[in-house]
């Protein structure tokens, strides 16, 4: 959960209060008790303090410079500076000699490397106020770089020239004990840098509200107790482990702290921004099939308007066909009123192409009421006899009355006995059947003596746009009886397609009565 700025800085200010009342305490005790002073020569332990030194510094270093943040400010650039040059410091100075000394035997003078120790705090102090300034605006890169720079060339010159002895600095060495107000004039500057640094860390805390920013504002500050401590016992740069040393890991530990904490903070970071990403992957992929499942009804749509209005046009133009050929002899009658009815029906689809789209809704529903069954049948036989094509068409059904939308159930048959007319031989019969099953069903059975159907292909053939394998060369769309089931099953009846013996298609269609 993220803090308020105002919230962070009450728990960086309670944070560092507590660690420099504890640290005041302790040092403080320690004036009053000087043998509760540490001192232990072991340069086993000396080693693992610098390696553990090494190691968090370092560790902190890169992963403060990583772009965890979208702003990677000067500030950040200047203290992973300052780190990298505290960690170039404990390798050269604190680590690499004492493992030479180890490996060959030959001891080193641990008063040559003093100066040098000293003056990476004094360059981690400057990077510090560079940081504060936020001066110069060079790259993280450019700043490790020039602060790594400025160490080995300084170090060099002190080491090579022997500066402090030319310059009387270094009168009975280290170990001889220096003079204390020279001691004090050397540490007070790096002490006061370290608070500089570990304000500006705070600061930084609260501004990024990182956890590696808090614990090494709390890190800097025990580096400012570690200078006071440093002033009545320095660092001896030799095999003995002093109390300096010890707040010195005390600081490394609190660095090596935050750092995990800032690991385990990018770590949830990520995966937070892995499940929002999941997340937004997954609402595209419903956008995008929601898209194409409008785009696929919307093809369905033109599909089925095509075919509607093609099957009235068809017929229009048959019984304009039928006039056209026929002598005075009455024919003509009936064409002009199958015309007459044909305009009408298309006029009607025409007008109801909003309710064609609504076939391809899932809430789809026909208008049921009470209708006779008979003269549906028999207007659906005049409609087929009007088809061109020499068929035989009869009617046998019971008049009964059946819940339906005369309109949609008329076009669904017709859908039918156009498909029975359309697969079947010249000449052939075309059976139309109504009769009452059960008590509230009304069967309607269409039975022709077409090419007949696969015993596998009766429920495939309800499908959108699918025909079945034995009618190739035959016109068609294999929209037709998709749009029947869908009518039938908005009057809660039942479709089912079988073959008829011992040739052709039966189509059964079962609506209720009221």
């Amino acid at each position: 959960m993220a803090l308020s700025p105002a919230h962070l800085r009450r728990l960086v200010r309670r944070d560092m209060a507590v660690v420099a009342a504890v640290l005041t305490a302790v040092l403080g005790f320690t004036f009053v008790v000087p043998d509760a002073q540490v001192a232990v020569d072991s340069p086993s332990a000396r080693i693992a303090v610098e390696m553990l030194r090494l190691c968090a510094v370092g560790f902190a270093a890169v992963i403060l410079g990583l772009p965890y943040q979208q702003h990677r400010s000067v500030v950040r650039n200047a203290f992973v500076a300052a780190l990298a040059v505290i960690a170039a410091s404990s390798a050269a100075l604190g680590i690499v000699p004492r493992v030479l000394t180890e490996v060959t035997g030959v001891e080193w003078d641990p008063e040559l490397g003093f100066y040098p120790w000293l003056t990476s705090r004094y360059l981690a102090g400057l990077l510090f106020v560079c940081a504060g300034l936020e001066w110069p605006r060079l790259s993280q890169r450019a700043f490790v770089l020039v602060g790594l720079g400025v160490l080995a060339l300084v170090d060099g010159i002190l080491v090579t020239a022997d500066l402090p002895t030319r310059l009387g600095i270094a009168a009975g060495g280290v170990d001889a004990g220096l003079n204390l107000s020279w001691l004090v004039s050397l540490e007070v500057p790096p002490l006061l840098l370290f608070a500089l640094g570990a304000w500006l860390a705070a600061r930084l805390a609260v501004r990024s509200g990182a956890p590696l920013e808090r614990w090494l504002a709390l890190s800097l500050l025990v580096g400012v107790f570690t200078q006071i401590q440093a002033i009545r016992q320095p660092e001896l740069l030799n095999s003995t482990v002093t109390t300096t040393d010890l707040l010195r890991t005390l600081s490394t530990v609190l660095l090596l702290v935050g750092a995990a904490l800032q690991v385990h903070q990018l770590s949830r970071n990520r995966a937070a921004v892995l499940r929002l990403q999941r997340r937004d992957l997954q609402e595209r992929d419903d956008m995008v099939n929601t898209l194409s499942s409008y785009v696929a009804r919307e093809e369905a749509f033109r599909s089925v308007v095509t075919h509607e209005l093609a099957t009235p046009v068809a017929t229009i133009q048959a019984y304009a066909h039928v006039l056209r050929r026929s002598e005075v002899d009455g024919r003509w009658h009936g064409a002009l009123d199958g015309l007459v009815n044909e305009a009408e029906q298309l006029h009607a689809l025409i007008g109801r192409v909003d309710e064609m789209r609504e076939l391809e809704g899932d809430d789809f529903s026909c208008n049921l009421r009470p209708v006779r069954a008979l003269p549906l049948l028999r207007d659906l036989a005049r409609f087929a006899n009007a088809l061109p094509g020499d068929h035989e068409v009869a009617v046998h059904a019971a008049d009964l009355r059946i819940s339906a939308d005369p309109v949609r159930l008329g076009q669904a048959l017709r859908n039918v006995v156009t498909n029975a007319i359309r697969y079947s031989p010249e000449g052939g019969q075309i059976d139309i059947t109504g009769e009452a099953v059960e008590r509230d069903r009304y069967r309607i059975t269409l039975a022709d003596q077409g090419v007949g159907i696969a015993a596998a292909d009766g429920e495939l053939l309800l499908a959108f746009a699918q025909r079945g394998d034995n009618v190739d060369g035959v016109e068609g769309s294999g929209i037709g009886l998709y749009v029947t089931r869908r009518i039938v099953d908005a009057h809660g009846g039942h479709l089912e397609i079988t073959a008829n013996e011992p040739v052709g298609t039966r189509v059964i269609i079962e609506v209720t009565r009221p």
